[in-house]
């Protein structure tokens, strides 16, 4: 019994490592899949800071890009305005053909498909309005 304690041991701390790990990689992988996107000026400075680090830049030329990448990270997001607003145009087109196809009760199906796709997505980016929900995992599922 004396030859087995120290296995017994080393298997107890092997399955303890294991299972704290694996609460730990749960709760950071959770943590960071819902972490919402940084804001315009957030990127920018983030970039900012990046290339003025990597490239050693002089104080001179660090002031210099600044302003270009805030306008870079501006226009980034006026393109992602755009196709956020195109992608609810093209879904409203593919609703309005579809629809005749449908029977009321498949109607009825698609809309409840839709209110739970859009309680899935809460905190998980813009709304359809351009509104955002606190950052965090999306509701319980009733």
């Amino acid at each position: 019994m004396k030859k087995a304690a120290p296995i017994l041991f080393l298997i107890a701390i092997f399955a303890l490592g294991g299972v704290s790990g694996g609460f730990a990689g749960y709760y950071y992988g959770r943590s960071s899949f819902y972490r919402r996107p940084p804001k315009p000026d957030q990127m920018a400075e983030s970039m900012h800071h990046f290339l003025r680090d990597r490239l050693e830049l002089t104080p001179e030329q660090s002031d210099k890009l600044l302003p270009l990448v805030k306008d870079m990270s501006k226009a980034m997001q006026a393109v992602h305005e755009e196709n956020h607003q195109r992608f609810g145009r093209i879904m409203k087109d593919f609703d309005a053909k579809i629809s005749p196809l449908l029977t009321e009760p498949q109607l009825k199906k698609l809309d409840e498909l839709r209110k739970e796709h859009e309680r899935d997505r809460q905190g998980r980016g813009p709304k359809p309005d351009g509104t955002n929900t606190p950052p965090g995992p999306p509701p319980a599922k009733p």
